[in-house]
């Protein structure tokens, strides 16, 4: 069994990154539906399935599908999902780029015909090599390197984290045409009405977004990029393909946009993403116990009470928010209490009338400690 992982594994690594090699389909397909196959060979051919049905071509495709189609209800729920997904997705039209480029951009490297994976190789590590030998401003090729290092392909991130060590560690972050570029590889330019359908830029891949994401948390000038920070931190939370762990840097980002925005752009951006916190929250369920959903709670709490220091106007006719945070506190597991009763105790700034005072009087007449 062993013997077997080592193999797999190698074909994973020879395979994984070159789509033009092409894995025996139809041979995947009967080992798989084979009635003496135990579980985990189901389970490792469902996988080179789903790969393999990714390269072949179009009429394979086409003959295949009412195949793995074929009794589906009888096949575990996991692999229903996936033979649905693979069998379903509509054929690529075409016109396509890879994420953090334009058509226009992806074309100036490719030609006009898709290159092999070998030979885009070769050519992202000559790219890197006459860059670096330019010795240019390490402002001008942090994005650069930055992008190499969240590469798809292995020799590319070790070249792309090499040259960020080695010749851009010294990159101001407070630099204003440093942190555009850097937004626009984040956010893309695919909404923009005024850009040229050729020369979008589409969103960065989920492994650039979150080295970005650290990089913005360490950028006062990122604080203050309005409106690329508001979507910034909307595409963290609700963009296509967002993750937890991408809900939580951009919760993350938003507590140092709280305290270090400059007060102008606070106002036209503080309201709007308020919203989205609430909305953020109201999704979780209180039962939610692993890490990445409790520091994203935290971050999210924390933000709310950074703000009503900063913008206690914005809540001034908000009670909700109080009875909000005191439900919380009843709630929420015990590692947030803390976090939540500052942010509460951010509120009294806000909440110097009548009404809120009358709440406040019973909390502290409430039986429970730690709400009094």
């Amino acid at each position: 069994m062993v013997e077997v992982l080592e193999i797999l594994s190698h074909v994973n690594k020879r395979v994984k990154h070159q789509s033009e090699i092409g894995l025996p389909l139809l041979e995947l397909w009967k080992l798989y539906t084979d009635s003496n196959a135990t579980p985990m060979v189901k389970n490792f051919c469902i996988v080179y399935i789903e790969m393999a049905f990714e390269r072949t071509d179009i009429k394979e495709k086409e003959n295949m599908a009412p195949m793995l189609l074929s009794n589906i209800c009888k096949l575990p729920h996991q692999h229903q999902e996936i033979i649905l997904r693979i069998a379903t997705k509509q054929p690529s039209q075409g016109g396509g780029c890879p994420p953090g480029l334009s058509i226009a951009q992806s074309d100036r490297v490719t030609g006009k015909h898709p290159l092999k994976s070998d030979v885009l190789l070769m050519r992202k590590l000559g790219i890197l090599n006459v860059i670096e030998a330019m010795e240019l401003d390490p402002e001008v090729v942090y994005p650069i390197y930055l992008a190499a290092s969240a590469d798809c392909q292995e020799p590319v991130i070790k070249k792309g984290e090499e040259l960020l060590k080695k010749k851009a560690s010294t990159a101001n972050f407070d630099d204003p045409k440093l942190m555009k570029k850097l937004f626009l590889l984040f956010n893309g330019t695919t909404g923009a009405e005024n850009v040229a359908p050729e020369s979008r830029v589409t969103p960065g891949s989920i492994a650039l977004k979150a080295k970005l994401m650290s990089i913005f948390c360490r950028s006062i000038t990122a604080a203050n990029s309005f409106p690329a920070t508001l979507q910034c931190i909307f595409g963290c939370i609700y963009g296509s393909g967002t993750t937890s762990r991408m809900r939580q840097l951009g919760m993350e980002f938003t507590v140092w946009v709280f305290k270090h925005a400059q007060i102008n752009q606070l106002k036209l951006m503080g309201p709007v993403i308020l919203n989205g916190i609430l909305k953020l929250l109201d999704s979780f369920s209180n039962s939610e116990s692993d890490v990445i959903a409790r520091d994203t709670k935290t971050f999210s709490f924390q933000a709310i009470g950074l703000l009503a220091q900063r913008l206690p106007n914005l809540f001034r006719d908000k009670i909700d928010m109080a009875v909000r945070l005191f439900d919380a506190l009843k709630v929420e597991a015990q590692s947030l209490r803390f976090i939540i009763q500052e942010a509460t105790s951010s509120l009294a700034v806000a909440y110097k009338h009548c009404p809120s005072r009358f709440i406040c009087m019973l909390a502290a007449a409430d039986s429970r400690l730690d709400i009094r």
